[in-house]
């Protein structure tokens, strides 16, 4: 398929294929999440060569990405914004909490750290290289395209029994992420062609299939109840559509049906255990922990990954993070790490917003990123990210480059 055909415009025909490449490349990897993969079953007794293996692609992407400033390419400056910014302290910091981190595995955190910070650096250079919204918007569809091969993954996983009882139990959660978050590239695309039933719209409804099957086999109630916030804003933000509206109706009945004996089994567990339920399924239990690792030094936390390490003593299956955004960054990164993610999350909130009011383009823009910062509010109340917050670094820039180069060709015009 053409780039023409997939609607996007590359104004110098000379120098975007090799940045478009990179960038697609590194987030069709980082949509397959190829890290889960190898650490939860190929290279499950080798979590230091997962960690290699993984940020070993990623920082010769970031490199090729790089170099190519020593090429004869056009490029234009790199995107100013507050939210850029805000996400830079953020990843500065946290990569200087390692110096005070109480990680038992020092190295592998510093790969991880890395992992974080590269997004930033490949969206940027790649896309002063991609003038308009073209980068960000192959990116996407780049990245949609490998959070469907996750999914099929995770289903054979299943299937297949490669898992036992208790890592799906472990794992559930991040592959109904990965399927929340299919499914919210998908309905911004459907909202884009304007929700019609139509060839060009086949591959969305397909993603969108791959993502209900997946929340089948792994139901999580957080990251149902998270994406219907998002659907909501998705729907909502997007204009009144009659079509729109039969549509999730009918998606989220076959859902609900999908899942009934799931929640079922839940509701009566809840019945049979007082505690379980008055707990929140042992989450307030844990939190009094995280509370505790908090007040050791509330100021600067456990250092960039150091939950981790503190983790195992308290359940006697692991817990690799807190079931809180805001516990998590705390325990990890301070009170310092927290203000500069609250920073990073009100700067998203408003450019995407006042692109939604701007209209016209902007706008179009402006909806992926408000449905995807109102699903990482909604699921930060009971779930976590290990390393940072809920708002994707690597996503959530992509988004933000999209809106801002949307507004300078708004500007221009």
């Amino acid at each position: 398929m053409t780039p023409a055909a997939l609607g996007l415009r590359l104004s110098s025909p000379g120098s975007w294929p090799v940045p478009a490449v990179i960038l697609g490349l590194y987030f069709l990897l980082a949509g397959a999440c190829f890290k889960p993969s190898l650490q939860f079953y190929w290279l499950a007794s080798a979590p230091y060569l997962a960690t290699a293996v993984v940020l070993g692609w990623e920082l010769a992407l970031a490199a090729a990405v790089l170099a190519l400033r020593l090429a004869p390419f056009a490029r234009s400056p790199w995107p100013r914004s507050h939210a850029f910014t805000t996400l830079a302290l953020l990843l500065l910091w946290a990569g200087a909490s390692l110096l005070w981190s109480q990680t038992d595995k020092p190295a592998e955190s510093a790969g991880y750290w890395l992992q974080q910070a590269i997004p930033l650096v490949l969206v940027l250079e790649a896309g002063a290289f991609m003038p308009g919204t073209s980068p960000a918007r192959l990116a996407v569809l780049a990245y949609a395209c490998g959070l469907v091969v996750m999914s099929l993954q995770g289903i054979a996983f299943s299937r297949l029994g490669m898992l036992s009882a208790l890592e799906l139990e472990w794992y559930k959660n991040t592959y109904a992420h990965a399927a929340c978050l299919l499914a919210l590239i998908s309905l911004d695309g459907l909202a884009r062609g304007g929700w019609r039933i139509e060839r060009r719209s086949a591959g969305w409804i397909a993603a969108l299939v791959v993502a209900g099957a997946v929340l089948v086999h792994f139901p999580s109630k957080t990251a149902i109840g998270a994406l219907g916030a998002a659907g909501a804003a998705i729907l909502l933000l997007g204009g009144v559509n009659l079509r729109a509206w039969v549509m999730a109706l009918l998606a989220l009945g076959g859902l609900a049906l999908a899942v009934s004996d799931t929640m079922i089994e839940t509701w009566d567990r809840y019945q049979r255990d007082a505690a379980y339920a008055s707990t929140l399924s042992e989450r307030t239990v844990l939190w009094d922990y995280v509370v505790a690792f908090i007040r050791e030094n509330p100021l600067l936390g456990l250092g960039f990954d150091g939950f981790r390490s503190r983790a195992p003593g308290i359940f006697a299956v692991g817990v690799a993070h807190a079931h809180n955004d805001v516990l998590m960054l705390t325990v990890n990164l301070g009170a310092i790490g927290l203000a500069f993610a609250a920073l990073w999350y009100a700067a998203v909130g408003r450019v995407a917003w006042a692109a939604h009011r701007l209209g016209g383009a902007p706008r179009r823009e402006s909806l992926l990123l408000l449905a995807l910062l109102a699903y990482c509010l909604v699921r930060g109340l009971t779930e976590a990210d290990r390393f940072l917050c809920m708002l994707p670094v690597d996503l959530a820039p992509v988004c933000l480059l999209a809106i801002l180069r949307a507004r300078e060709q708004e500007t221009a015009a």
